[in-house]
C-alpha cells in the first residue's frame, strides 16, 4: 500500500508540475520576459501550488480521519478532485497568465496546454494519476524538466 501511496503523492506533485506549463497565454501586447526570468517566476508558482496542493490532501485526510492509505478508491477519487487537483489548476492558469518567454513562446505554451490536458483528464479519471511514468501529468512533467522548469518537474 504504501507504494501505491507514495505514486499518489507523486502524481499530485504532478499536478503541481502543471505550473510549469509555461506562460503561453498573456496576450500579444504583453512584453515578453527572458526565459530565465520565466523559469524563476514559473517554479515560484509551481512551489507555491506544491505547498497548496500538499496542504489541501493533508486537511482532507485530516478531515476524513484516516491516512491515505487508508483510502478506498472510491474515497481517493474524492480526495483527487475536490483536494489534490484544484491547486494544480490554479498553477496551470497562473503559469498560463505569464507573459511568454522571449523565443521560446511555442515551448511555454505547449507546455501549459499539455498540463490543462492534464487536469481535464484527472477530472474524468482520477485515479489515472496514479500512474507516474504514463499518467496524465508524465508528458508535462518531462516537458518541464527539459525546459529548466526544475521545481515544477520534481513536484511529488
Amino acid at each position: 500500500m504504501q507504494g501505491k501511496w507514495g505514486a499518489i503523492l507523486v502524481l499530485m506533485g504532478v499536478f503541481a508540475s502543471m505550473a510549469t506549463g509555461c506562460g503561453g497565454g498573456g496576450d500579444s501586447s504583453e512584453a515578453s520576459i527572458t526565459k530565465k526570468e520565466f523559469v524563476v517566476q514559473a517554479n515560484a508558482i509551481c512551489r507555491k501550488a506544491e505547498q497548496a496542493r500538499r496542504e489541501a490532501v493533508s486537511a482532507y485526510a485530516q478531515e476524513q480521519g484516516k491516512e491515505l492509505q487508508e483510502f478506498s478508491k472510491p474515497e481517493l477519487e474524492t480526495m483527487i478532485i475536490d483536494a489534490a487537483l484544484p491547486p494544480m489548476s490554479a498553477m496551470a492558469d497562473e503559469l498560463d497568465a505569464l507573459p511568454d518567454p522571449e523565443g521560446e513562446d511555442a515551448s511555454a505554451e505547449a507546455i501549459v496546454t499539455d498540463f490543462e490536458k492534464a487536469v481535464e483528464k484527472t477530472e474524468e479519471q482520477p485515479l489515472s494519476v496514479l500512474s507516474t511514468s504514463t499518467g496524465p501529468f508524465a508528458k508535462p512533467l518531462k516537458a518541464s524538466k527539459s525546459f529548466g522548469l526544475s521545481d515544477c518537474a520534481k513536484v511529488s
